[in-house]
């Protein structure tokens, strides 16, 4: 039986992540950022997953790391709330637009 559909529905969204990690627990563990973010992502739906695909997030990670600042990233993005609640579907559209211009 494929669990998805029961995930999403739980979820309330159109993605879910069945990790037990978030951004808030993945800096309890500096020196193992990039295994602990990989498990993270690996724990999202797979349309979720396709866009770190795409994206080349793994790729990323490793630029970052290698940089000595996947931990500082990442603990940026920890402080931010991106729950639906406080973004909605639209404004989380144009932050994903706009980082997508900045970045591609």
């Amino acid at each position: 039986m494929n669990p998805e559909p029961f995930l999403l529905k739980k979820s309330g969204q159109l993605f879910f992540n069945t990790s037990p990690l978030d951004l808030k627990k993945l800096m309890g563990d500096q020196d193992n950022i990039g295994e602990s973010i990989r498990a993270y992502m690996q724990g999202f739906s797979p349309a979720v997953r396709d866009i770190f695909e795409r994206f080349d997030f793994h790729t990323q990670i490793d630029r970052l790391a290698k940089a000595g600042l996947l931990y500082l990233v990442t603990e940026k993005f920890a402080g931010i709330d991106l729950h639906p609640d406080a973004v909605s579907n639209s404004q989380m559209g144009l932050i994903f637009e706009e980082l997508i211009r900045e970045f591609a």
